[in-house]
């Protein structure tokens, strides 16, 4: 899930090593971006699986595509809820979505091609 909003470089580094130094790497990721690092609690990381979460329960697809695996989850995961979504169908009579985040002037396009629930970024 850390992949949808780092680098493939960072995710790599995190997840080198033995099970006791991937663990101590993972919590100095989070102390490093923690935006109250004089607070024990984390507000980012909180709202990280949070989001994870979200995407699991409500972009997972029928034949088992964890949701936070799916395009939706990537973005959601990264943006956290778009302003508006307009869901509509494109001249192929496939369902699509569009997301719109007004607060950052971007809208993502997604169509569920295979009736599966499974939205791929256009």
């Amino acid at each position: 899930a850390l992949g949808a909003v780092e680098n493939k470089e960072v995710i790599d580094e995190l997840q080198s090593g033995g099970s006791d130094a991937r663990k101590l790497k993972l919590r100095k990721y989070w102390e490093r971006i923690d935006p109250t690092p004089e607070t024990k609690f984390n507000e980012l990381q909180e709202e990280f699986f949070e989001r994870v979460d979200h995407a699991i329960r409500n972009f997972s697809t029928i034949n088992k595509i964890n949701g936070h695996l799916g395009d939706r989850g990537k973005i959601y995961i990264r943006y956290g809820a778009p302003s508006e979504i307009i869901r509509g169908v494109n001249k192929f009579g496939r369902i699509t979505e569009n997301w719109i985040y007004k607060e950052i002037s971007r809208e993502f396009i997604f169509t569920d091609r295979t009736g599966t629930n499974n939205f791929q970024l256009m």
